[in-house]
């Protein structure tokens, strides 16, 4: 116990001795607007332990040479009040300096010596005290007139306490008394205002940083409070939306920007992204953003009052543009070949039913079969680029209808027995009930399970394909997977399965036909249901499982 006290009065001691030093020396730092009453507070008290200790030792030399004893009971009381002053505002405004406590046990050791002692001259206490209560109480400019009053005021008290112990007038204590107090007042205000010129310039120069690096961001910075109310609104903001901050100030931010949250803003602890956000600007434009909302987090002593969260505005219109023009590309491109293709596989079609097929060689029907067999695999990368399009553009739409889900997962695996068959492959189904209801567009949710079970058998040798649906209660969800023997997949490709035009290895894909479109094809649909999809695998050649969910429909 005894070390630990000795450790923390060491530590005391040891910051004191810093604050000091920093005051000296005016080198106060200061990182945030938040700082300066802090360090105002601060330089106070610290300017308080330098006065009281030199006023100390000044009145001991004086007592010990010129024998005088004064004891005014007021000057004792006023540094009772003076010292559980300090107490009281450290505990009122959470101020954690050393100084504080500092002062107040100084106070506390004056008050026992004199009680004790008999060191009982009022100077010890008042004259180091009148500059600190004064500047507290006064503030900055009322204190310095207050620290006057008091001056007067108590040298006085100092003169009659005199006059009624020894009978006599002495005006020399007097004058020592109010030029020792109008000096100490004095060098004070200086020490005070050195400091607070100091700081304020100090912090000046941060806020005028701090600004420059904020106007020259490119991206908008808008800080609203839990009311949705603009409590800043940077020059970024100014370009990407086209209001000045004087325009927008203390208005809502639903007259600029729509969030469409899910939540309660003021329920938000975490960050949200989203993306590609469609705005009007000031001149009724249409622009694009990239919105991150976070909550803004303040340390405990600055967190107080309402929360407020902060905006970042990233302007991708020129980027969406791009975007476009490369899915219209892509589109046109796709429904020009359409047509030649369609054209290409209907004439082979009708070619391969008719007398003339016949009359061909075993080697001419083959070069023809696989000249069918190209036209439908680029027919078929056609219309996937069409899906990827349409998808990626936004105007992919579902024709939603309640189905029994069990009804049309069966319909489609009986129709995929026979692709399955061709490689010598089991393709089974499983379920749990016969009564799950699913709010689906049926033409494009069988497209998932086609592609699916087509990866499937395309990267399966040996075995076979099974599927298996059923519900989840707790999360309201219907599952459905598609579990396989085949190849696997290795762990570090299972993030990438599911991007456009992955592959997985050059091995595996030996022999088989794909565009690489299937499973982000299949994964926007999923999630255009408002379902998930995900993929694992135990390891290479150790098969692999694909399941999806969607939301039950209210019939299940």
């Amino acid at each position: 116990m005894i070390e630990m006290m000795l450790q923390s009065l060491s530590q005391l001691f040891s910051d004191t001795l810093r604050s000091i030093k920093n005051l000296i020396r005016s080198d106060i730092a200061i990182k945030s607007p938040e700082d300066l009453e802090y360090q105002q507070r601060a330089i106070v008290m610290n300017f308080t332990i330098v006065l009281s200790i030199v006023v100390a030792i000044i009145w001991f030399v004086f007592e010990i040479t010129f024998r005088q004893r004064l004891i005014p009971l007021i000057a004792q009381i006023f540094g009772i009040i003076g010292g559980s002053f300090f107490l009281w505002w450290q505990k009122k405004s959470s101020l954690h300096d050393s100084a504080t406590v500092f002062v107040a046990l100084f106070c506390s050791i004056l008050i026992m010596l004199t009680l004790f002692l008999q060191l009982s001259n009022p100077t010890i206490f008042w004259l180091f005290l009148i500059p600190p209560v004064s500047f507290f109480i006064g503030g900055e400019r009322n204190g310095i007139v207050w620290s006057c009053i008091v001056v007067v005021l108590f040298s006085f008290l100092s003169l009659f306490a005199y006059l009624g112990l020894v009978g006599n007038p002495t005006t020399l204590i007097f004058i020592i008394d109010f030029l020792t107090s109008f000096i100490i007042v004095v060098v004070f205000t200086f020490f005070y205002e050195r400091t607070r010129h100091n700081v304020q310039t100090s912090l000046r120069a941060t806020v005028h940083r701090d600004q420059t690096v904020l106007d020259t961001i490119q991206d908008g910075i808008i800080v609203i409070d839990q009311e949705m109310h603009i409590r800043m609104f940077s020059r970024g903001a100014e370009r990407i939306l086209g209001w000045s901050q004087d325009e927008v100030l203390d208005t809502k931010l639903e007259a600029y920007i729509t969030l469409d949250l899910t939540q309660d803003i003021s329920k938000l602890h975490t960050s949200i992204t989203k993306e590609a956000v469609e705005l009007k600007n000031k001149n009724q434009e249409t622009i694009y953003t990239n919105l991150i909302i976070s909550p803004i987090v303040l340390s405990p002593e600055h967190n107080e009052g309402d929360a407020h969260f902060i905006i970042t505005v990233q302007d991708v219109t020129q980027a969406s543009e791009l975007v476009r023009m490369k899915l219209d590309f892509v589109s046109m491109a796709a429904h020009e070949l359409r047509t030649p293709l369609t054209s290409i596989i209907g004439y082979l079609s009708v070619f391969m039913k008719n007398d003339a097929w016949m009359s061909l060689t075993d080697d001419d029907k083959l070069l023809l079969e696989r000249v069918k067999l190209s036209a439908d695999q680029l027919s078929a990368l056609m219309e996937n680029l069409l899906m990827v399009s349409k998808i990626e553009g936004g105007s992919k739409t579902l024709n939603l209808q309640t189905t029994n889900w069990v009804t049309l997962l069966r319909e489609r695996v009986d129709e995929l027995k026979h692709l399955a068959g061709t490689k010598g492959l089991t393709l089974t189904f499983y379920t749990p009930s016969e009564d799950i209801f699913v709010n689906v567009d049926p033409m494009r949710i069988a497209e998932v399970i086609n592609n699916l079970v087509s990866n499937a058998v395309k990267y399966t040798d040996k075995g076979g394909i099974r599927i298996t649906t059923g519900i989840d209660l707790k999360n309201h969800t219907v599952y459905t997977s598609c579990t396989d023997t085949g190849h696997g997949i290795a762990k570090k490709a299972i993030p990438h399965m599911f991007e456009k035009f992955y592959k997985v290895n050059s091995s595996l894909e030996q022999g088989t036909t794909g565009t690489g479109l299937g499973l982000f094809i299949s994964k926007s649909i999923v999630e255009l249901h408002g379902g998930t999809i995900s993929i694992s695998s135990d390891g290479e050649e150790k098969g692999s499982t694909v399941t999806f969910t969607l939301p039950l429909d209210t019939k299940t």
